[in-house]
Formats: structure tokens, sequence, C-alpha cells
């Protein structure tokens, strides 16, 4: 508009549209003037905004670079210790990822934890030249420590039965015994089991599902039920065995501490209020996803026959907030690369001064990277008694690893019967003899080599006129012989002429021909040829070597000998000849002084193999004289004349010996034993080991156990002198498979040929399966017929305790030969227990108001460890949070 009014008008018009156009762009001018002065700090403030605000998510990434950084170190992920890797971390030095050019993080980590056990950590963000700091403490927290109880599994596993109720034979001697059963026919019988193994109506896999539905193919115990079966035949009869795979928690059995359970529980109140939950108790029935059938109102199921209910006076089951699972191996997360590391069956005893001593037979070369203190300087022929401190030594933990693995699948069980002679090749710990300790209390008079004959005939009794003489003749009444029979059938001496006898058998016809008597005498009954052969063979025998060597070369020797003396009346029709033998011989065994009461590394567990011995082998060799007639051109017609014995003897000395070995043959308790490649059984000596623990003693110090397959529970594992029930001196045991308590047995029934007839592992009649009377006695002891008398505790009864959380992370706690013997005291674990599957522990019997227990009576008390700095615990896994590293804190930094 303006350029086409310009164009209409004259100059005048233009001077003016000129000025017009000039003024409105001073105005224009001063008013942009004005704003630029209103927002340039606005604009500036709000670029610095965006800066400071990038720099705090820049400081936040840091944090959370981090807690990816603990995550993802196999040290740092146990749940209870701080790692050294955590502490004095630098994300410059560490290469940690950058977010950019403009955008970055640096944080550091302090070199020691807060009062709270946490990890100090201060990340820097920056952003365009902007620096913001924030300050966040890293917790391990939530740990699976919490609870003082975890399951997976209310019930025990299938494997468990698999190893427990094998495939066997038990040999049922006793008549009152076999009364007991309703089955037809008289002892013996043998009684045939399948196993558990082998059961199809009633598989014992079932034991190995929850109780609620966790697929199509895993209905839960709630639809398949909880019951397994054996099958097997008593004198051609067929019969079941039933059980049941779950266990129950009843009246009298009290929780102190916060309960997980994966599964339902199963209450009972047998006759009172239920068990007590004194502290919160989850569950997984009913969580989504495991609320197949739907839970009832209490989340437990009742044992129906009984109406139960869990104690009023304590906590009902709730809903879990979260699923929480433990890892099913030992693997590498939070093992420290330095641990000392052992292969097979490792033994260790806790000292209570922070050392322990290993005997570990197969390991024969150090563990890669571990600490070079976790063993001697030479382990080539295996680890044997050897004592480190184990709180500067191996990063405090201790592990024993599979040693190869099986070519079955499944480690072998030991097969050992008291009819079994200990050996390398049936023994899980073998240790060799190193000298004896009682000494020989002849020794002039005994020769101790195993090879050379002590004095044989020498001395006054060289020839005895009794038969067990060292050298004598056999049937000899006096010294003369005057009167001696030896060999003949008549003796016609003093009555008959030389030319009427022709019975060579006759005592009076050796005479005649022997002293070269005329055919018309009479041989006296004082004639004494015989006497004067026996002196001149004594003579020529003490003078000879015959005695000596072994008893067929002094066989040979005598035969020669006595053929010799008797030459000079040899004739073309008449001879005397000799034929020695050796006959068996007799051993004796006299034990000399006492067992050693301990093994050569000291220690209760190792069965020492013998005592002293003096064994006297007596050989005879015996030298018959016969008479023989020649017919034509064959001798023949031989007559026993008389015989001479000759007496060997051999003395050896053992001494005793301190070799010994694990376990011992009476016990019938199932353990896992070394194999060879091809899958049997071979022991101590066998290339592959199972990597377990066989624990006891005080610690001193942080410390944990861990094993690839099983833990055995020794005795006490408790804390030193001093410590409170607290987390002081905290101890993790864990096994991949089980963490067993040591109750070995052995079986009533010693006869050995009762023994040989049952599978090892097992007792002559035990009816368990064969009959439904009750087993206890108006007494409260039970029957002599009952399976559990069958088997008898092979050490004093007694409590123990075990101050430890203890991780079963396939299998569980259990007491070994829960159902047999009779009680052996409390089984007290002050810390924690989590398994995969509940473990039985003993066995309450009832009737008639009357009670006999077996095994043990599990009893814990919780002990918070989550502080403890434990060296090892496996890492649970979270639903809710799956990191095991979590920010409890921020704050802002300078």
């Amino acid at each position: 508009m303006i350029a086409s009014r310009l164009g209409r008008r004259d100059g005048d018009e233009s001077g003016f549209a000129l000025v017009f156009v000039l003024l409105v762009t001073a105005m224009a001018m001063i008013g942009l003037a004005t704003t630029f002065s209103v927002a340039a700090p606005n604009i500036i403030a709000s670029k610095k905004s965006q800066d400071v605000a990038a720099a705090l998510l820049a400081a936040q990434s840091g944090i959370n670079d981090a807690v990816a950084y603990l995550t993802n170190v196999p040290a740092c992920r146990s749940e209870t210790r701080i790692c050294p890797q955590a502490l004095g971390a630098d994300s410059a030095s560490l290469n940690r990822p950058s977010l950019g050019t403009a955008q970055t993080f640096h944080w550091t980590t302090a070199t020691s934890v807060t009062a709270d056990q946490d990890v100090r950590l201060t990340s820097t963000g920056t952003e365009d030249g902007v620096n913001r700091t924030l300050i966040a403490d890293l917790s391990l927290n939530p740990s699976i420590l919490r609870y003082g109880y975890y399951t997976d599994y209310e019930s025990q596993s299938p494997t468990f039965f698999d190893n427990y109720f094998t495939q066997r034979n038990i040999d049922i001697t006793d008549s009152s015994v076999y009364g007991q059963t309703n089955y037809s026919g008289s002892v013996p019988q043998v009684a045939s089991w399948n196993g558990a193994k082998a059961a199809v109506t009633y598989p014992d896999s079932v034991c190995g599902q929850h109780y609620y539905s966790d697929s199509a193919t895993l209905k839960g115990r709630a639809s398949v039920g909880s019951t397994w079966q054996e099958t097997g035949t008593v004198n051609g009869s067929a019969t079941t065995h039933t059980g049941q795979c779950e266990l129950v928690f009843t009246t009298g059995m009290v929780a102190n501490g916060p309960t997980y359970t994966r599964d339902a529980l199963l209450v009972s109140d047998l006759g009172g209020n239920g068990p007590l939950f004194k502290s919160p108790v989850d569950t997984l029935w009913g969580y989504p996803g495991h609320d197949s059938p739907a839970p009832s109102n209490n989340l437990y199921y009742r044992q129906n026959e009984k109406g139960a209910t869990v104690d009023p006076s304590g906590q009902s089951p709730e809903l879990a907030t979260q699923d929480i699972t433990l890892p099913t191996t030992i693997g590498t997360d939070g093992v420290e690369t330095n641990s000392c590391v052992y292969y097979g069956p490792t033994r260790v005893v806790l000292n209570g001064d922070g050392t322990a001593t290993v005997t570990s037979p197969a390991t024969k070369s150090k563990a890669s990277g571990a600490d070079t203190g976790c063993y001697p300087n030479d382990v080539s022929k295996g680890v044997a008694g050897w004592t480190y401190n184990y709180t500067t030594t191996g990063s405090g933990t201790i592990y024993a690893k599979n040693l190869n693995t099986p070519s079955s699948g499944t480690w072998p069980q030991s097969t050992l019967t008291t009819a079994t002679s200990p050996s390398a090749s049936n023994e899980i710990f073998y240790l060799p003899a190193t000298g004896g300790t009682a000494a020989d209390p002849s020794p002039s008079a005994h020769n101790h080599s195993t090879s050379a004959l002590s004095s044989g005939c020498s001395g006054s009794t060289k020839y005895a006129a009794t038969a067990n003489a060292k050298c004598a003749w056999t049937g000899v009444t006096t010294a003369t012989d005057a009167t001696s029979a030896t060999g003949w059938t008549a003796d016609s001496r003093g009555s008959q002429k030389c030319s009427a006898l022709t019975n060579w058998a006759d005592r009076a016809t050796f005479e005649c021909d022997y002293g070269n008597l005329s055919s018309t005498a009479t041989p006296s009954a004082s004639t004494n040829g015989y006497g004067t052969l026996r002196s001149k063979i004594q003579s020529d025998i003490a003078a000879s070597t015959c005695l000596s060597g072994d008893a067929s070369s002094q066989a040979t020797c005598l035969d020669t000998l006595v053929t010799n003396d008797l030459s000079s009346q040899t004739t073309t029709t008449s001879r005397y000849v000799a034929t020695a033998t050796a006959g068996t011989p007799v051993v004796t065994n006299t034990t000399v002084g006492a067992t050693p009461t301990s093994a050569v590394s000291g220690d209760s567990l190792f069965s020492p193999l013998s005592a002293a011995n003096e064994t006297q082998t007596v050989t005879p060799v015996t030298v018959t004289v016969y008479h023989e007639t020649k017919s034509r051109s064959t001798w023949g017609s031989d007559v026993a004349q008389f015989t001479l014995t000759s007496t060997q003897t051999n003395w050896n000395f053992t001494p005793a010996s301190t070799a010994s070995m694990f376990p011992n043959p009476k016990d019938v308790t199932q353990y896992a034993i070394g194999a060879t490649s091809a899958g049997a059984a071979a022991g101590s000596s066998g290339t592959s080991q199972p990597g377990d623990l066989y624990v006891q003693g005080v610690n001193q110090g942080t410390l944990s156990l861990i094993a690839q397959n099983n833990v055995e529970i020794t005795g006490d594992v408790t804390k030193g002198s001093g410590n409170d029930s607290s987390s002081s001196n905290p101890v993790s045991i864990t096994a991949g498979n089980d963490v067993r308590n040591y109750h070995p047995v052995y079986c009533a029934d010693q006869a050995t040929a009762d023994i040989t007839q049952t599978t090892a592992g097992f007792c002559p009649n035990d009816l368990t399966g064969l009959t439904s009377n009750g087993v206890v006695s108006g007494n409260g002891t039970f029957y002599s017929w009952a399976p559990q008398a069958q088997y008898t505790n092979m050490i004093a009864s007694g409590n123990r305790t075990i101050d430890a959380a203890v991780f079963t992370l396939t299998g569980s706690l259990r007491t070994d030969n829960y159902d047999r013997g009779t009680l052996v005291g409390n089984l007290t674990v002050n810390g924690g227990i989590y398994q995969s599957h509940r473990g039985a522990n003993g066995v309450q019997n009832s009737s008639g108001g009357n009670v006999a227990r077996t095994g043990t009576v599990l009893q814990y008390n919780y002990v918070d460890l989550q502080r403890g700095n434990l060296q090892y615990v496996p890492s649970a896994r979270y639903s809710t949070n799956p990191r095991v590293w979590n920010i409890v804190s921020i704050s802002a930094g300078s």
C-alpha cells in the first residue's frame, strides 16, 4: 500500500513518507531494545537451570552406573558381604562409559563402609561446565537373611527318597519279628523291594511339586496327592510301602523368626494349639500365578484328621508381597577367586582360634587363583592334617568342589557292611598308616619277617611225645617208644619167629626186617629197632637245614632225608620209602595292647584300622614211612609204618596301625562315594569324587563353608567363648544339595550271614512297610521287632548346635537315619534355615498315649546375620526388585 501511494504522489508527499517511515522504524527499535533488556536475563537463567538439571541427571546416571558395576561383579553379588571391589572404586580408573561430550559423570566410593555397613557413593554430573554432586548410600538389602526360615517346597525331596529307599533285599531271620507280618511261611525270608524310584502308580516325583499347580504337567500336590509308594514281594506275595511327601508344622514347634515359604503350610495341632509363629509368616500360595487351587482364608491347609490351626497367640500366614527364589547351584556369585578350594570329600575341624585343620585326600593340586596358604607346599599326595588361619587366608571361605563327575550323573552311595574289609576302594576317606604304637611283647622269641621261619624244632621240645609240639612223632606215647604201635595194626614181638611173620603191618615184622634178624629169631617185646631209627632221623634233622625255608621246601627236604636213612634196608624185594606233605596252615591272631584311640590325624571321625597284632602261623609237615614189596618188576603193596610230623611256626608281629578310614564299616548310613569313570563305586581311589564337607568345631572369625554336593555336620559348629548370640563371628554353611546332621547307626543283628543277605544301607529284620502294628510299647519304648529297633545309635545321645545360616540349594537340612534307632537329642540352629525342601530330622511315634522318638528334635533361634559381613551367601532373586544392590538414601553434595 505505501509503495502504491508513493507511486501516485509528487515529491512533497514523498518527503513526508520518508519521515514517517523513519519515525516508525525508530519507534520499533526503541520497543525492541526495551524487549531485549527485559528478556535476556530470563533466557540466561533458563539455560542455567537446564544445565543444573542435566548435571543432576548425569549424577543420577553415575549412581545407576555404580549399581550396575557392582551388580555385574560376581564377588559383589553376595547378599551380605561388602566386596573389596565396592570400596575405593573410581569410575575413571574403571573406564566406565561416558554419557557424551557435553554431559558426563564421575563417581567414587569410600574406602570403608558406613556405620550401617553401607557403601558411601559420591557421584558428580557435568553438563556444559555445570557440576552437581549426589551422595548415595548403597545397601545389600533386602536380604533373604531377614527371614529365619525359608523353603521352596514343604515336602521332602524326591532325590532323598530315591537314595533312602533304594532297591533292596531285607533278610528276615527272627521268627518273632516275622510273626508281626501277615505273610505265610517261616523264616528265613527275604523281603525284596523295588525302590521308590521305580514306582509307577504313586511315583515319588510328586514330592517335587508345590501344593498348588505350577503348570499343566505340574498339577500340584493338592491335585495329585502327597503320597509316594514302592512295591515289593515277601514269600511270593506282593506288598506295598506307602509314605508321605510332606512334613508338618505341629504343636510344640515354635518359630521365633520371620518365616517365608513358596509352598502351602501343612499344620496340625496333635490335640494342642498348633505351631506357634512369633514373627510374620509369608506364603506364596495365593500369589498371582500360584493360586490354583485358591487358598483358604487362613493361607494354610490343615491336616484334615486333626482339624488343625496355628496357635492363636502367634501370627497367622499372610500373602507374600514378592516371589523369592534361591539359586540351584553355587555358581560364582560372591565367591572370591582366592578362596580355599579343595576337591572331593574334605574334612574340616575348626580349632576355636581362627584356624582350621583340613584333610582332603583327593586334592592333589592347588586350585587356580586360590590363596597358596590354603595348602601345604606339596599336595601331590593329597592334603592331610593341614592347619591354617582362615581369618587371614582364602577370604575366610572353604569350598569343597566335585572332582570330575560320575558317569551316571549322580554320585553312587557307599556299600560298606560289617562283612566288608576297609580299603581305599570302598572307603570315602582312607588315610595311610604312619607306624605302630605297641611293642612286641616277646621280640627275642619271634622272628618278625613274614617269610622267615622261627627256630623250628630246636630246643628241648624238639621231639615231644605230643602231636601239637613243634616237632613230634605222631601217636608216640613214651620217650623210648618201646610200646608204640604207630602205623602198625599188630605187634607180635615176643611170640613169633621172623620166618612166621608175613604181615608188614605187624610191628614185629618191622623189627625183624630193620634189625636184620635171622629167620629163627623171635624179636622180644623190648626189641626197639624203631627207636634206633628214630634217633638217627632226629640226629640227621638236627644236623640238616630241613627246618628252614617255607613248608613246601621243608617237606621236600624231609622226604629226601628220611628216605636216605631208610635206604640201608632196601633189598631186591623189600624197601622203605618216605612221603612228605605240607598240611593246611593254622593261623592264630593275638591282639597285643589296645586299639589306638584316634587316627593318624587325631580326628575322632576317622576309625583306626587295627591294634597291634601277633600272628602265629603253624604249618604241619607230615612224613609217612611206607614198606613196599616188589612183585616181578613193580614196587607196590604200600603198608604204612609210622609218621613223623614236623611243625613250622612263623611268628609275625604287626604294629598298631594308625591307618584310618571313614565311614566305619558298621555304619549303614549312605554317603556319597567316589566313582571310577565307569560309574562303579571305587571309594577314595575313584577318579571322580563328590565335593562334600565333613565339618565340626568352634569358629573364631567370619567364615563361609561351601560344598558343591553335601555338608555333613559331624559335631557342634559353634562360636568361640565370649561371643554373644548376635551376629558376632558369623558362619554361613551352603550345600548344593543337602546339609546333613551326622547320626550313624549300626545293625542290631550282626550275624554275618544275615548282613550279607541284606542290601547295604539297611539292617536285617527291618519290617518297614510290612506291618501296620503299633511299634511303641506300654513303657514308651520300641518293641524289639519294631523297624526302629533293628538299628542302634553308634554315637552317644546328646544335643547338637549349629551357629550359622544354613543353605541347601536343591536339598534339605536333615538328620541322617531320622527314623532309625532312638532319640539322639535336640538339633538347635542359631541363625537361619534356607532350604529347597523340608528335611526330616526325627519322628514321633505314639501309641495309646505312649511316645517314642527317633532322630532329633529341630529347634531354631533366629539370629539376624544381615549385617554380619558374611563371606558368602547365595544370591536370592526377587520378583519385585531383581537387583541385589539397592539405593537406600540420596542427598545433595556440595
